[in-house]
């Protein structure tokens, strides 16, 4: 990141004050399972309640008021005008939506007017800083200008949707695994089921990258898989992209204890290593379990979609019986979790990533997409839009997307120089590594000693 604002610290090393965002302390359901015990936290629609509740108390506004830049808005009217689909509006009610304005609409000159039309108040300015965790008011900082630059880039070639291709090989994945989880059902074959995983791990990817953008029906691929759309817009759209590697991403904290990375966090114990393979593999069903038991409890709403993992489960224990079919649907489900973590962990968890607390670095501000670059990697391995899918996982150009989340896949391509050009203009680096050196990364911070801990190497074994 070069040596000036690589970032301005969310949080100091282990021991020291916050310096600015207040961390999973203040969100109890994001720790309620390491004090339990429990394999996995309450549903993330728990967590956004908690984090709705925060802002509100902190800033002391109304549940039914949007705040963005401290000021308050009501878009209740405006909710079914709102191109990117009403959902998002209701997701974001009640809370500090700030960094999610910014980073989801690349025209901000346009929506800023149409937003100005909906001010109904503003808080105080000091209880606002203490929610935030960048700096926006600079408009010729690094990413308000990339912003700016890539909104131009794409308004030539048709905006940032998806192409014909992309929506051709996004229904064609969900034909294949129509067909592979049919032949799993009617055969019993674990070979089949295989199959069927590494086709869930293609629908992740295919729902992963339409639930970032207005409401398409592909985004319900991910119904199917580990988690819903739904979910998934609150977990990793909200929480993971507005915050990654900080206090409050949800789904940096999930699998702790036995999946730690966050330098905050005590590393793990060799002997974790065999536990955490067999923690991946019931996650999936513990997930299904979760969900039903705080639906029947009222914390959160049944979606007609959470019952596409029932049919998937109704339909195996039927055709194969209830050992058989249990052993085929977490046989299924567990390729396509590691097949997730394979390729998705690399790009955030190493000792190349700044994480909650790493030692503070200096600066006097904190850019959103210098934070990007600082906890986010790209692989150093090219890929085409039908490898991006299949065998990339929507990973290959994991820093183009967490800077514009809703970029299509097939239009991330267009920003790769963009990016490069810009880096080398606010000379902010730009780090690409080989798979297999943050694969190897990975593995050594997850299982790192205590004195590693406060450690963070964003210049060591570049590529780029």
């Amino acid at each position: 990141m070069g040596t000036g604002n690589i970032l301005s610290a969310p949080q100091s090393p282990r021991g020291s004050e916050r310096v600015s965002l207040i961390g999973r302390g203040n969100l109890h359901s994001q720790r309620v399972h390491l004090e339990t015990f429990s394999i996995l936290p309450p549903p993330v629609e728990v967590w956004i309640e908690d984090k709705k509740k925060r802002d509100q108390e902190v800033c002391a506004f109304s549940k039914d008021l949007w705040l963005v830049h401290g000021i308050l808005y009501d878009l209740s009217s405006y909710m079914d005008k709102h191109p990117g689909g009403k959902e998002w509006l209701e997701l974001m009610r009640g809370s500090d939506c700030t960094t999610e304005f910014e980073t989801h609409h690349p025209d901000m000159d346009k929506v800023k007017k149409i937003l100005n039309k909906y001010k109904v108040g503003q808080v105080d300015e000091k209880a606002y800083a203490s929610l935030q965790p960048y700096h926006w008011d600079d408009p010729n900082a690094f990413y308000p200008t990339i912003r700016k630059r890539a909104n131009e880039l794409l308004k030539k070639h048709g905006g940032n949707g998806p192409t014909h291709a992309m929506l051709f090989i996004s229904y064609l994945a969900v034909i294949i695994f129509g067909i592979t989880f049919a032949l799993t059902a009617i055969t019993g074959s674990f070979q089949w089921s295989i199959a069927t995983g590494y086709m869930m791990f293609v629908l992740i990817g295919v729902g992963h990258n339409f639930f970032h953008q207005r409401n398409h029906i592909l985004r319900f691929a991910s119904d199917f898989t580990l988690a819903g759309h739904h979910q998934w817009r609150l977990s990793h759209c909200i929480s993971h992209h507005t915050y990654p590697n900080q206090d409050v991403d949800y789904e940096a904290s999930t699998l702790e204890p036995y999946d730690t990375f966050m330098r905050s966090q005590t590393g793990q114990s060799i002997f974790f290593f065999p536990l955490t393979f067999i923690v991946y593999c019931i996650v999936p069903c513990m997930d299904i379990v979760r969900n039903a038991f705080f639906t029947l409890k009222g914390d959160i709403s049944f979606r007609w979609e959470h019952a596409l993992r029932y049919v998937e489960i109704a339909v195996l224990l039927y055709a194969q019986g209830w050992w058989h079919g249990l052993l085929l649907f977490v046989a299924m489900n567990a390729v396509s979790m590691w097949l997730l973590i394979f390729l998705s962990f690399p790009v955030h968890r190493t000792e190349y990533a700044w994480t909650d607390g790493c030692q503070a670095v200096e600066g006097d501000h904190l850019d959103f997409g210098e934070h990007i670059l600082a906890s986010t990697h790209d692989f150093n391995v090219p890929m085409k839009l039908l490898g991006s899918l299949f065998i990339g996982g929507t990973f290959s150009n994991h820093i183009v997307h967490h800077m514009f989340p809703t970029v299509d896949l097939s239009k991330q391509h267009l920003l790769n120089k963009l990016l490069e050009d810009t880096c080398v203009e606010y000379k902010v680096q730009y780090r690409q590594r080989s798979f297999w050196n943050l694969f190897l990364s990975m593995w050594k911070m997850h299982y790192r000693f205590e004195s590693e801990g406060l450690k963070y190497k964003p210049q060591a074994d570049l590529l780029h």
